[in-house]
């Protein structure tokens, strides 16, 4: 190691930059979380007339938990004088907090079935409501002699520190379904929901009526359908609905006042302001689904179909839009956003058997999805890191500057737009997209995409005589990966180097090679090679074999001279392997965050058995 961790009389030694980790792990003391949750569920059922079921459900929960943070002074020293360099942290300090939590949940409903000669119909109404009430305490003190202790009682009272907080919410729902069978083969559901939250003015919208029906017809069972023999199933079936959304933070339609302290006139002083914008005209996001589908089996049920069509519309969007800086305040939340996403998805299942002792069976699910941004009352574009949000394109683009390979002379940089910084040969090219001679943030654009498409996935099982087989294989035809910085660049933050720098431009190679190079030349906080470029970005598709099971099982006609009822042998892996061209990351690895842990292959083998 380059750096000491801790020395033969049991000091700590620095690290690279500052603290070492064993330090942090052993001396840095404990945080600790204790969670104590009751929880009762009172029932009462009602059956007053024949198909006619009415439930009372009542099920407070409590829940208490308590946080006890100690952090303990770390001193580290010279190796050679062994004299103190520094404290990390600087003293001793404890953060004892308790949380308390109240959450009651009551439900009344009724149910009616009733079957006449050729049609089955069941009635539901019911109403619900939830509330919640958090409360919490928190208190600190510091510069203790004595940090093993964990009571505050145990530090001065000098520069302590007390919080508390409350909050509460509430949920009333009222909601009814019908839903009709006629001769077994024309279906239909109608639901409808009236929500209302505390989260919203009593004065505007405080409830959203969210309906939503469903129609299906069981084609197959119809007269002109039974000559088809090779047919087993083939059901159509259309829908059509809507769903509330009240996810916004609690009260956003009151003035909430911040409070603090400040110095006037030398003295301290407890201070009060509106920070945050009230709007009371907000409610309930809405969400619109309309899908259409069918089901079908064939070769009696040996191959089983399933397709679905979907256009999701999310209408009202609560969001937070920037007000003109005059007010002086944060904007508050306000219905301003529409999205639409459009996709399919298709599940193909086959199942038979060869013979008497051969068994298998596969299925292929696939889907994709397109996202849009229909409106934004007008604002926009918003931009956040390499990501972008506007009208007519998907929620969070990939935003930066589009590459044009690499400079191979002196040149192509003199003839060429300014760049950043001081450019050299081996450096990327960036694209004037303005025309305007200065290549900077004016010359970002959409470069790709951070929804993944056409994603897949298959299982195969096998049996044969005892032996067993299953693999689950997992993939995605169609994804941008954008990685940066450790994940990228040669020497960021003292990393070193990878195969995939190997390619590098160089002043040392032929012309051609560098023409063909798949890296700039090496570079250590070089602004123009470090912007968000479309020369990051990688084909991140994949197909990966997620999970692999491989079995024997003794058969019965052995174990029944045994006190086994199941004896198995089996082999089973995650994560197994991964076919991509992604270099040197995991191609599920979030977008731009060369942090992510690696997923990790396990494999375990075992004996399952059971007695008889």
């Amino acid at each position: 190691p380059t750096y000491a961790a801790k020395y033969s009389d049991g000091s700590w030694g620095p690290g690279w930059e500052g603290g070492n980790p064993l330090a942090y792990s052993f001396a840095a003391g404990v945080n600790s979380n204790t969670n104590n949750t009751g929880l009762m569920n009172f029932q009462a059922n009602y059956k007053p007339l024949k198909g006619l079921n009415i439930n009372f459900n009542y099920a407070p929960r409590f829940t208490t938990a308590f946080a006890s943070n100690n952090q303990k002074r770390i001193e580290y020293f010279n190796v050679d004088s062994k004299a103190l360099l520094f404290s990390s942290p600087t003293k001793n300090t404890l953060t004892n907090s308790n949380t308390n939590v109240l959450n009651n949940y009551l439900k009344a409903q009724a149910n009616y079935t009733r079957e006449f000669n050729w049609l089955d119909v069941s009635i539901l109404a019911g109403a619900e409501q939830t509330d919640n009430v958090n409360q919490s305490f928190s208190g600190s003190r510091e510069l203790t002699l004595f940090p093993d202790l964990v009571q505050l009682n145990a530090y001065p009272a000098l520069n302590q520190n007390v919080t508390g907080d409350a909050s509460s919410w509430a949920l009333r729902s009222y909601y009814g379904r019908l839903n009709l069978v006629a001769s077994n083969k024309y279906l239909l559901e109608v639901n409808s929901r009236y929500d209302g939250s505390s989260r919203f003015s009593a004065d505007y919208k405080r409830f959203g009526f969210f309906p939503s029906v469903s129609a299906g017809w069981i084609m197959s069972k119809e007269k002109f359908m039974s000559d088809i023999k090779w047919l087993s199933l083939l059901k159509l079936r259309a829908s059509w609905g809507t769903l509330g959304n009240q996810n916004v933070g609690d009260f956003p339609y009151i003035s909430s006042i911040v409070l603090g302290s400040g110095v006037f006139n030398g003295n301290i002083a407890s201070v009060s302001a509106q920070n945050t914008v009230a709007n009371k005209k907000i409610s309930w996001e809405s969400t619109e689904v309309k899908n259409i589908g069918f089901n079908a089996g064939i070769l009696n049920n040996k191959l089983n179909v399933e397709f679905d069509y979907y256009i999701k519309n999310t209408n009202d969007i609560l969001l937070t839009l920037p007000i003109p800086l005059i007010v002086g305040m944060s904007p508050g939340v306000q219905n301003a956003g529409r999205v639409e996403n459009k996709g399919w998805d298709l599940q193909l299942n086959y199942n038979d058997q060869i013979g008497k002792d051969f068994k298998f069976g596969i299925t292929g699910v696939f889907s994709d999805v397109k996202n849009k941004v229909l409106d934004l009352k007008g604002t926009g574009p918003y931009i956040s890191g390499f990501q972008i949000t506007k009208e007519g394109e998907e929620i969070g683009a990939l935003f930066g500057l589009q590459a044009a390979g690499l400079f191979q002379t002196q040149e192509q940089i003199t003839t060429s737009a300014t760049q950043y910084g001081t450019v050299k040969p081996g450096d990327i090219k960036y694209v004037d997209q303005n025309k305007d001679g200065i290549i900077n943030a004016s010359d970002r654009v959409i470069i790709g995409s951070r929804i993944p498409r056409n994603t897949y996935s298959a299982n195969l099982f096998f049996d044969y005589k005892g032996f067993d087989v299953t693999l689950f294989f997992q993939g995605v035809g169609k994804y941008n990966g954008l990685q940066i910085q450790d994940a990228a660049w040669a020497f960021f933050n003292a990393g070193s180097v990878r195969d995939i720098h190997l390619g590098r431009w160089s002043p040392t190679k032929t012309a051609e090679e560098n023409a063909n190079a798949t890296y700039p030349r090496f570079f250590i906080s070089q602004t123009n090679n470090q912007q968000t470029s479309s020369y990051w970005m990688d084909n991140a598709s994949y197909i990966k074999l997620k999970t692999v099971s491989i079995g024997y099982s003794l058969s019965q006609s052995v174990l029944r001279k045994t006190p086994f009822s199941l004896f198995k042998v089996y082999l089973s892996g995650q994560n197994v392997f991964s076919w991509d061209k992604v270099p040197g990351y995991d191609p599920e690895a979030p977008l731009g965050n060369p942090f992510n842990y690696p997923q990790v292959s396990s494999f375990v083998t075992g004996i399952q058995i059971s007695l008889k």
